[in-house]
Parts: structure tokens; C-alpha cells; sequence
């Protein structure tokens, strides 16, 4: 199959390359489009799929036109919640892809509207993560936003964080505050250099407000940790879910005595570190994303 990946924010994220990786890994023709630079009416080939990551600079005239040109292309469209404006374009996407786990209210409202929404999860990429046999100078580390009127601003407390910054550990710290932000391609070193990975997330990816925007959905960080054969603690409640073994849930209540139990247990922490690479490997790659992805569509 031919398949095209357009991107319609400024830079191309790491999702619509792992969609790539995955289409790829399956031996099916795969690139990118950054759509804000090229108009997809540009296209000079017919495609077997043309994917739309994020709905926030596409058209309607567009599609209009690509799809009176390519009839046969099935347009997909990833998308973030239910918009009116989507109902517009329900003759012309084929699919609609949420990247999450479950989102029963955003469910409902497509189903309402006779569109076909399913949930394609992150995953991690095979490429840029993988055990490295190497020394673990730091005993926590974290990536990702954080405090009062940083980054997305969804914390305005965190009682994760907090004591460990204050604590006499020794960390990697990275996107807050000071702490300058590492580039993707940099993560899997990190990994690889900390016993205790921490990993949390906002309180909209775990139901635990009450808002349209809620969903059951993991970062990434919870897929490319357990790919780089290394240890996480985890603060969402579906994640023995996701993963029935290797990842545990902790909460906030018991958060600070488990990350000192698996600091000074080594062989369970790297025994669980293990199981949670094998079923990340037999589960969570974006080649099995795409897998069940293409399924969807035929």
C-alpha cells in the first residue's frame, strides 16, 4: 500500500513518525507531508490511504477537491475530541482515529453522528529505543512538564515531584523550570542511566475531572521507558490495564515509600523492567499500532 502522513502543526511530531516506522515495518510505502508547507492538492499520485495527524489546518474545500480528483483514497483523520465543523466532512473521511485508550463521552458523540471513530493508543518506536548495557548514575529521573504555569499549565501542584527535587537523590531532570529540554533522539540514553524512571500524568489522561476533554490516555513516556528495558513508576490507573505485568500502579499516597523499595531492590526492580520490555515488544511497537489500524480501515 501507499500511504501519506500529513502533519498540520508546525513541526513534524514524533506520532506521525512512529506511524511511519510502523507502516514501513509492515513493508507497506510510507512518508510525510507537513501540510502547512504543501498543500495536499499538490499530490501528484494516487494513494491508498491519505492520513490527516490533527485537524487543525485542513480545509474543507481540500478535501473537497483531493477527493473528487483521487476518489478512491480513503481518508483518515486523527483528531482530538468531537468538533461540529467535523460533521461537514462525515462524506468524505473514511475513519476517524483518536490517539488514546477509551473516551466513552467523544465515543457517544460520533456514534451519534453515523462517524466511525476508533482508539489507536502511542506506542513506541523499535528504532530509537532499546536496552543498552551501561552504567545507572542517576537514581530518579523525569521528563516533562511541570509546576504552576509551566508547560501546559495542568499542574498547579505536584506532590509527585516535589519531594523528590528536595530529596538528596541523584537525578536527571529535563523541560521545567531550568531544566533545558532533550531531544527525543537523546531519551533512550537517559533511560538506560536511571534505576527508578517516574512517569506521570495530567489529570484529564485519567478520569480524574469531570470534562469533555477527559480520556484514558497514556504518554508517551509509559511505552518508551518499558521499550528501553527499563524501570518506571506510574501514577495511572489503567496501566496494569495496558500492561498485565511489569508495570505496576502507585499512588500518590504510596508513591515516596515505592520509589525507595525499588531503589534498594535491584533484582526485582530489573526483573519487572524485563517483563515490561517483552510485552511493550509483543504489544506496544507502532508496527503492531499499525497492524490493527489497517484492519480498521479494510
Amino acid at each position: 500500500m501507499k500511504i501519506l502522513v500529513t502533519e498540520t502543526f508546525l513541526h513534524f511530531l514524533p506520532n506521525g513518525l512512529g506511524w511511519i516506522e510502523g507502516f514501513q515495518d509492515l513493508g507497506h510505502t510510507a512518508y510525510a507531508l507537513q501540510s502547512h508547507v504543501n498543500s495536499i492538492n499538490e499530490i501528484d499520485e494516487e494513494l491508498d490511504v491519505l492520513i490527516f495527524m490533527g485537524m487543525h489546518t485542513v480545509k474543507y474545500e481540500d478535501v473537497v477537491k483531493f477527493k473528487d480528483r483521487w476518489p478512491d483514497t480513503k481518508l483518515v483523520a486523527v483528531c482530538f475530541g468531537f468538533d461540529e465543523s467535523y460533521l461537514k466532512l462525515k462524506p468524505y473521511i473514511h475513519t476517524w482515529v483518536e490517539h488514546n485508550y477509551k473516551h466513552s463521552i467523544v465515543d457517544s458523540l460520533f456514534k451519534e453522528a453515523g462517524m466511525k471513530l476508533i482508539h489507536i493508543p502511542l506506542a513506541s518506536s523499535t528504532k530509537l529505543f532499546n536496552k543498552v548495557d551501561m552504567e545507572t548514575p542517576f537514581d530518579v529521573s523525569f521528563i516533562g512538564q511541570f509546576g504552576e504555569n509551566k508547560g501546559h499549565g495542568y499542574r498547579e501542584q505536584d506532590y509527585y515531584l516535589d519531594p523528590i527535587l528536595k530529596s538528596n537523590l541523584k537525578g536527571f531532570y529535563s523541560g521545567f523550570y531550568d531544566y533545558p529540554n532533550v531531544h527525543v533522539t537523546s531519551l533512550n540514553q537517559i533511560y538506560n542511566s536511571t534505576k527508578v524512571n517516574i512517569n506521570f500524568h495530567y489529570p484529564n489522561q485519567k478520569l480524574e475531572s469531570d470534562n469533555i476533554t477527559d480520556s484514558v490516555d497514556f504518554n508517551s513516556r509509559v511505552f518508551d521507558i518499558a521499550m528501553s528495558g527499563n524501570f518506571q513508576l506510574c501514577d495511572h490507573p489503567y496501566v496494569e490495564e495496558l500492561f498485565s505485568d511489569g508495570l505496576k500502579y502507585t499512588s500518590k499516597e504510596d508513591w515516596l515509600d515505592t520509589l525507595n523499595y525499588y531503589l534498594n531492590n535491584d533484582e526485582e526492580r530489573i526483573m519487572l523492567s524485563r517483563k515490561a520490555y517483552e510485552e511493550c515488544l509483543a504489544k506496544h511497537t507502532w508496527k503492531k499500532r499499525m497492524e490493527e489500524f489497517l484492519n480498521e480501515i479494510k
